[in-house]
């Protein structure tokens, strides 16, 4: 200690302490540098305080970008169960985003991860856990006169009045896809953005709707006629988007790990009522 303060005079070109054999006695510039570096080392103190408070309110927030589709009925009830199981802390967030939204979104920091559709080629910097298959079906009025079976061929949704979705481009883009090829063309009778208003629009009688089949209320079936699509059948691929490299926090890698099963488990139990209801077809 004695040859640290000894170089801390050399270098600054003062006398700091003033010693006798007896004693040591700060000099009027030693006691100003002391008092300078309490002060400093007090604030130091205080911004490192404040950076692990940080850290951990950070660690219990976690914030989760979601298409519309699922953010309506899904996602909720998953994460009412989780919170149910759960004995966590985690503030967890949802921002409703479409998919092109939500790409640009995970680059962002706050973003834990993503669910949603996967595209036909995954962007750069982008990875993709894969859930599986959700099938698409239309929805229609309980007024309609329904058709025989339980299912319908692609080229039956030309004659339909359908209430079409432009807050979902990947959907709508596949749509016109196979209309192209299949030479047939929508009547689209109403157009919205969120999936929940199409339904909304279908109960009220207004028209059908081309839908994902996890966006459908429980008691759907109660209040409208479900029918899938069949020649060809329409799906899309649902799952877990992060940004690649990105390391979640544990909070967020449980939650995301939580979200991907129960995803799992909803979409077979989905691909057990839609082949249920082609073979009844």
């Amino acid at each position: 200690m004695s040859i640290q303060v000894r170089e801390l005079e050399r270098q600054l070109d003062v006398e700091l302490i003033t010693r006798t054999t007896r004693s040591l006695i700060l000099t009027q510039a030693g006691e100003m540098l002391a008092t300078a570096l309490h002060t400093g080392f007090e604030t130091i103190s205080d911004g490192l305080a404040v950076a692990q408070d940080i850290g951990m309110t950070t660690a219990r927030h976690i914030v989760i970008a979601c298409v519309p589709s699922l953010a309506g009925v899904l996602v909720p009830s998953i994460l009412g169960r989780y919170r149910s199981k759960e004995e966590s802390q985690y503030k967890i967030d949802i921002e409703e985003l479409t998919s092109m939204e939500m790409i640009e979104a995970l680059n962002h920091p706050e973003i834990s991860f993503g669910i949603g559709p996967r595209m036909e080629e995954i962007p750069d910097g982008i990875s993709f856990l894969r859930a599986g298959e959700e099938p698409l079906c239309v929805i229609l009025p309980p007024n309609h006169v329904p058709a025989d079976g339980t299912s319908l061929s692609f080229s039956t949704l030309a004659s339909l009045p359908l209430v079409t979705l432009s807050g979902s481009v990947l959907l709508q883009n596949e749509l016109n896809r196979l209309a192209r090829q299949q030479g047939i063309a929508f009547q689209s009778l109403s157009e919205v953005r969120q999936v929940q208003t199409a339904i909304a629009m279908v109960k009220a009688g207004v028209g059908a709707a081309i839908v994902p089949r996890l966006a459908l209320p429980e008691n759907a079936t109660a209040e409208m006629m479900i029918r899938y699509v069949t020649a060809p059948p329409l799906h899309r691929t649902i799952g877990i988007l992060t940004a690649s490299g990105k390391k979640l926090n544990p909070g967020a890698l449980e939650v995301s790990r939580y979200m991907q099963a129960a995803l799992v488990k909803a979409l077979e139990a989905i691909d057990l009522e839609a082949g249920l209801s082609q073979a009844a077809n």
